[in-house]
């Protein structure tokens, strides 16, 4: 019994189903069917012009006389029963060795590294160049800082001279 069967407290005997539809009716239904693939398939093989073995298909596929009669119509269209074996034309081109893939890849590697590598040295050069430039500025500033503090140097001493000078002045004018 199952869960819902336990919930609602029926029995699976219970239920009732309708029996399937009368075989007879379903048997004409399928032969009806193979019929009219069967015709379809002799009209493509009329219209193609070429002959493609719905016999042989048919036993070959367990009597399935639908498949056989669309892959007989796609044969017919594609070339004939040869295409199965044969299969569409290519362009054989050389292969790649396994040696020289090897190769291939390390060198896409390289010039991908390369690649980032000078990416890297542009962005170090740039930079470079600002701090060079921020050096420069610093340079200045602290060489100009050097020359004010000699000239403020200069002056004190010139102002303690003359502050001298006038002690000495007024020392000798109060005598």
């Amino acid at each position: 019994m199952t869960p819902c069967c336990q919930a609602l407290k029926c029995r699976p005997a219970s239920f009732r189903y309708p029996k399937p539809a009368a075989a007879p009716f379903q048997v004409h239904d399928i032969a009806r069917r193979r019929l009219s693939t069967k015709a379809n398939a002799e009209e493509v093989q009329s219209e193609e012009g070429g002959s493609v073995d719905t016999a042989g298909l048919t036993s070959q596929f367990g009597g399935n006389s639908k498949f056989a009669s669309v892959l007989a119509a796609s044969l017919q269209r594609s070339g004939g029963a040869d295409a199965l074996t044969t299969g569409p034309e290519r362009v054989d081109e050389p292969r790649i060795s396994a040696l020289e893939e090897v190769t291939m890849a390390a060198l896409r590697d390289a010039r991908r590294n390369i690649v980032m590598l000078e990416e890297m040295k542009k962005q170090i050069e740039a930079a470079i160049g600002r701090e060079q430039t921020q050096f420069d500025r610093l340079h200045f500033s602290h060489k100009k800082a050097q020359s004010d503090a000699a000239w403020l140097r200069t002056m004190e001493k010139l102002l303690a001279q003359e502050r001298a000078k006038n002690a000495e002045l007024r020392a000798q004018q109060l005598r």
